[in-house]
């Protein structure tokens, strides 16, 4: 008994895709900063647009701007900003709709060694799927 329930649990992760990584679409954006400028990708026939109020430091409040074209709706976006390399613990945003843009006001942590390379990574769910759309940009 004690064998069985750890192969039925392994088989009902496998049959109700516990980690079904075919239904996640990853994609980063290249050649783009944005702290710096619109920065755009394609996600299937999904266009995703982020793009931060200037002046992105750390330690002070700036804006992020989130547009999803091509999809009817979505119902939660969520942003979760990282360091390149190096864990600074969580830094996950909700970004409230408003029409068909998602906005929200971020704060980064202050990074002792005064490293500044980021990636903001952009979270929805959309017909059966998980985006996770990277997006690099530096803070000053």
């Amino acid at each position: 008994m004690k064998m069985l329930l750890p192969a039925v649990l392994l088989l009902w992760l496998i049959s109700c895709g516990g980690n079904d990584s075919s239904k996640v679409v990853a994609v980063t954006a290249a050649n783009c900063d944005a702290a710096e400028q619109l920065c755009s990708l394609e996600a299937g026939e999904l266009t995703v647009s982020l793009v931060f109020s200037p002046q992105v430091e750390t330690l002070k409040p700036f804006s992020v701007h989130a547009r999803i074209e091509g999809a009817d709706s979505v119902d939660e976006v969520i942003v979760d900003i990282q360091m390149v390399g190096m864990e600074m613990g969580p830094n996950r945003y909700r970004l409230i709709a408003k029409d068909s843009d998602w906005y929200a006001r971020v704060i980064l942590p202050f990074c002792a060694t005064s490293r500044s390379d980021w990636l903001a990574q952009l979270e929805f769910s959309l017909d059966d799927k998980h985006y996770r759309l990277a997006f690099p940009f530096t803070s000053r």
